[in-house]
């Protein structure tokens, strides 16, 4: 897996907005209220379960929520017996280490697990430096060797 969430999906693109907007510095009140608004309407759809009608949030319907609302991936991971990656960026803030930490936790005394975390690298497994943003993806890169590496030992223990 390579940066999985761990967290629910609705929370995590919650902060990736929050997170660009704080990178632009100061907000317009149309941006504070567009924020507060898209808040407010991921309430009510992290309430969603199953079988429940309402409008669609961000271009997905209720019902793609609502089943991610009751999905776990930390205890999914962990009901498997097959051997599991884990990589993650420490420089990724679309998928961070909040939710890295659960997946450590939960899955951390199983012998046919790997997780490695790479500091310096981004969403993508490409070196970044400074504060990370969208701006790290307009330069071209490639995947860092030491992620290559990661998963071809992985692979050749298989």
């Amino acid at each position: 897996m390579l940066v999985p969430a761990a967290r629910p999906l609705l929370s995590v693109t919650v902060e990736q907005i929050e997170y660009i907007m704080s990178l632009k510095g100061a907000q317009t009140s149309e941006q504070k209220s567009h924020l507060e608004q898209l808040k407010r309407d991921a309430k009510r759809v992290e309430a969603a379960r199953p079988g429940d009608e309402g409008p669609a949030f961000m271009n997905a319907p209720l019902s793609w929520w609502a089943d991610l609302n009751v999905y776990n991936p930390v205890a999914n991971a962990a009901a498997l017996s097959l051997p599991i990656l884990i990589l993650q960026g420490g420089r990724d803030y679309q998928v961070t280490t909040a939710d890295f930490d659960p997946f450590f936790k939960g899955l951390a005394t199983r012998s046919n697990v790997s997780m490695r975390l790479f500091p310096a690298l981004n969403h993508l497994f490409m070196t970044g430096a400074g504060v990370a943003g969208s701006g790290d993806y307009n330069s071209a890169g490639h995947v860092d060797v030491e992620a290559i590496q990661a998963i071809a030992e992985f692979a050749r223990k298989l």
